[in-house]
Order: structure tokens, then sequence, then C-alpha cells
């Protein structure tokens, strides 16, 4: 008869699936159920927007793209724990970011990105958990593997097709495919790399992510943030070249313009006397307001002729500064005047001087890296996933093998422990098989009927309490015949405690086993009657 295949343990059921207890309270499970599910999706809503605060965009061609999204993990480590149940939460989340444009950053993008993350929480978690198969999350059989696999592909063509649109609708997009294509590959490998991390941590299967946080949790978490660490360094040294690009051209300008309006210090036009002549406020009376003179050059002709040949993003945003006078803006969009500081943005003022006027001509440059981050995204992300899936399924063969190889010992265990209590059943003597410490670890019944004792009571009792010496000596003899038996059997004579304290005499027959190191592993004993225990 082959003994039972071992199995994993039970996995717990899915967050959300009612649990009846021994009692069979039929009628409060599903309320209780539905309490869990609510309370969890009511702690998704924060996490899901911490983990967006956490995720960095970084510049590719205009369009922000995230290397490495925990947003995302967040978002599939929901849909997979709480089903379709954690779509409300999840919308209820990337509503208030894309509405409330929070956090601070991050509102340029989360306009198309909050929606974008839901689509791929919903086709990339409902993929990856199955309601027929309840340890799909334990990610540890050929087919979880390739349904996480099917996942990051969903999650990556979903990234990549909403990306190329939002990229061939943008004018200051240069190459949109190239863009869409370095999305879909970084969402794809997010999935690979954090997702694990968050079943290993949230999964009802603890008990068989336990053996693999080591091997799996550990390096993919530890590989997640180095790569975060490499992303942040390398667009604070594209940041760094950009912005001192930025400066130089900005300089060059503001040199230029001086040089068009004749500003103090520069070269003098006549026309430009003329012009600021007319702009003086010495002829206004007091009781009128004074507004800034115009520019000795028109101010639109001074832009055109600055942002002539220039294939960047610069923008010129002119008006006259002097607090005798009220601001007046000459060139440049609504408001570009009274603009607040972005990190989103270069910014440079320059000072335009002339016949005791003051302008201020503030360009302004949306950062632009030149895109060291997503050329060092791509191989990196693809490698991370490559790492992520070998990881996965080494774990996932190290586990079935040696879960073959345990039912394989516990199988052959029993067949021994048949085989030996088939053999004792035929031996006429009593026998008894004895762990190091003397207790009884099976008995045949030729020696329960020795000692008058059940089976049950027989077993786990110390084999000291069975037999005595027939000189009772200060020490005890049956130990020292333990610890000084040799590899061969040794014979002894002894008595036979009963329970009614009658003392029978025996022969009984010792075998020691050993280890290397000469410790005592088990030990067997055999015991006869006597004649004259007969």
């Amino acid at each position: 008869m082959p003994l039972p295949a071992h199995t994993h343990d039970q996995a717990a059921p899915h967050l959300g699936d009612a649990a009846i207890g021994p009692g069979g309270n039929a009628a409060r499970a599903p309320a209780a159920a539905a309490g869990q599910v609510f309370m969890r999706s009511l702690v998704t809503v924060p996490l899901l927007i911490a983990a967006w605060a956490l995720t960095p965009h970084y510049d590719a061609s205009g369009i922000p793209v995230v290397p490495l999204s925990p947003a995302l993990a967040v978002a599939l480590g929901a849909t997979c724990l709480l089903g379709w149940r954690a779509l409300p939460a999840l919308a209820l989340a990337l509503t208030w970011i894309a509405l409330g444009g929070w956090p601070l950053g991050h509102s340029s993008t989360a306009i198309w990105s909050a929606p974008l993350l839901w689509a791929q929480a919903a086709f990339g978690g409902l993929l990856l958990r199955r309601s027929s198969r309840a340890d799909d999350l334990a990610l540890d059989s050929p087919g979880a593997l390739q349904r996480l696999s099917a996942a990051a592909i969903a999650c990556g063509v979903t990234g990549m097709l909403v990306t190329l649109g939002a990229a061939l609708l943008g004018s200051s997009t240069a190459r949109p495919y190239t863009v869409a294509v370095v999305r879909g590959l970084c969402d794809a490998g997010s999935v690979m790399l954090l997702l694990p991390v968050v079943l290993a941590v949230a999964a009802p299967e603890r008990a068989r992510w336990r053996s693999r946080w080591r091997s799996v949790a550990l390096p993919l978490l530890a590989l997640s943030a180095v790569l975060f660490l490499v992303f942040a360094s390398v667009d604070a040294r594209d940041r760094q070249h950009a912005e001192a690009r930025f400066e130089r051209d900005a300089d060059a300008m503001a040199a230029h313009a001086r040089l068009l309006i004749g500003a103090d210090g520069g070269a003098t036009s006549g026309t430009g006397a003329i012009a600021s002549a007319q702009g003086s406020c010495a002829s206004v009376p007091a009781s009128a307001p004074c507004t800034g003179p115009d520019l000795p050059m028109p101010a639109d002709r001074l832009a055109t002729t600055l942002l002539a040949a220039r294939t960047d993003a610069l923008r010129l945003c002119i008006f006259h500064e002097d607090p005798r006078v009220e601001p007046r803006r000459l060139q440049g969009a609504a408001g570009c005047d009274s603009a607040a500081a972005s990190t989103e943005v270069f910014r440079r003022d320059a000072v335009l001087a002339r016949g005791g006027h003051q302008w201020l001509m503030r360009i302004e440059q949306p950062v632009q890296t030149p895109g060291g981050v997503w050329l060092f995204a791509v191989p990196a992300m693809a490698g991370g996933a490559l790492l992520s899936w070998l990881l996965l399924s080494m774990s996932s063969r190290l586990q079935r093998i040696q879960t073959d190889a345990r039912n394989r010992g516990d199988e052959l265990q029993w067949r021994a422990a048949r085989q030996l209590d088939a053999v004792m059943g035929v031996v006429p003597a009593g026998l008894a098989l004895l762990a190091p410490d003397g207790r009884i670890l099976r008995a045949n019944e030729v020696l329960a009927t020795m000692v008058r004792r059940p089976m049950t009571e027989l077993l786990q009792q110390p084999i000291t309490e069975l037999l005595g010496d027939v000189q009772p000596a200060p020490s005890s003899g049956l130990a020292d015949l333990l610890r000084d038996a040799g590899q061969g059997p040794s014979h002894r004579d002894m008595v036979l405690h009963l329970p009614d304290g009658e003392r029978c005499p025996v022969r009984v027959g010792f075998r020691v086993e050993r280890d290397p190191d000469g410790r005592v592993t088990t030990a067997a004993c055999a015991v006869h009657l006597t004649p004259s225990g007969r």
C-alpha cells in the first residue's frame, strides 16, 4: 500500500473568500468576509497614493517614463488578492490622483497615467488571479509562472499603446515609437521585479513563500533598490548637463538681446533712442498711472529674432520692471511674468537696461534630459525581468525536488516500519526498539504480554521501568550497558518488573548502533524468559 503523497500546506483562502468556522455558522461568514474585503479596500487607497508618490517619473523626449513603478506593483497586488472587488478602491485612489494632481510634481502625468494604471491592474491582475486555482499567487508552478509572464506582457502592451497615443497627440515628442516601446518594456519589467515581492509579503500562501524569501524576494528587493538609486543618479547627471547647456544658451541669448536693443553697455541704435524717448513718463500727470515704456525694439520682433533657427523649446517673457511704474508685459504668454518657479522648467532672468529704464527678459525651457535614464532602463529592466523569472523558476523547481524527496523518504520510512512490524510480529521473544535516552519507540505484542501492559501504555515508556538488574547497584546497569556496548550484540541476566510487583528473571540481548562520533543513535533489545521465569 503506497503512502499518500505529501502535498504543500493547505493554502489559505484568497482575501475576501468566506471562511466558515468549525461550528458551521454560514450566516455570519458572508458578512464577515464582506467587512474584511471592505477594510482591505480602504487600506489599498492610501497605499496606492503613497506608492504613486514614491514612483519616479523621468523625461524621455517630452513624455514621462516610469522605469520602475511601485504603484503598478501595489495596484496589481491588490487586484490579485481581492479580485474585481479591488477595482472600485483603485478607481477612487487614481481619481484622487488624477483630479487633485496629488502628489505635487506628478500633475502633468496624472491625467492619463492614472487611467492607464487602472487598466493595467484590471487586465494584468485578473489574468494572474484565477478563481479556479487558489495557489496561483505562490508563483511556484509552471502554470503560475506562465500567467505571471502573461500579466507582465499585458501590462507592457497596454502601457505601450497608451504612451504611443499620448506621444502621437503631443507635438513635442520627437521619437514617439521609441518612447512607447521603452514604456512597455519598463512596465513589464516592473511587474516581474516588484510583484513577486508584494505577493511574498501579502499573499495568503505564506508557508510556501517563507522558504523562498531569501532566494527570491530579498534579491529582487535589493535589485530594485539599486536600480532606483542608479536611475536617480543618472537623471541627476543628465539634469546637470541639460541645465548647464541651458545656462550657456540663456547667456548667449541675453547678450544678443542687449546688442539688438542697444542696451547700456552694448551697441547703440538711433531707432532705439527715439523709441525710448517716446516711452518716457516725464509728461504724464502725477494723478495718472504711469506704465512701463516699450522696448526700443518691438518685443515681438525681438523674440522672433532671438528664437529664429532654434529647435529647442525655449520660451521668452519680456516685461518692464520698475517700482516707480506699473508692470507691463510686452511679450510672452499671459501670467508668464508672475509664474512661480517649477522643478520641471529651467528659468533664467536677464536684465535689459536702457535710458534709465529696466526690462526683464525671462528665458524658460521645459526640462528635457538627453534620455540617459531610459537608455539605461532598457537593458536594466530586461535583465531584471529575466533574473526574476530565473529565480522564480529555479526556486519552484528546487521546492518540487525537495517535496518529491520528502515524499519518497516518507514512503520508504513507512515501508520500513511496516516490514519491521512484520518481522517483530513473528519473533517469539519480546522485542523493543529504543531511543538513545532509553525510551521505547516500538515494541511487539510478545513484550506487551510479558509485562502485562497495553501497547499504548508501553510506547514512550523508559525501558528502565520494565527491566532491572538482578542485584540492584548504585548506578543504572542498563545505562552502563548502553554506554559501554560495542558494535556486536551483548547479553545480560536481568529481571522484569510486573505491574503487581512481581519480579520475573529474563535474559536480555542488546545491540547498539552509533554515529561516526560514537554517540548512541538507536538500540534494540530482545527479552527471553529464563526457565525459572516461565
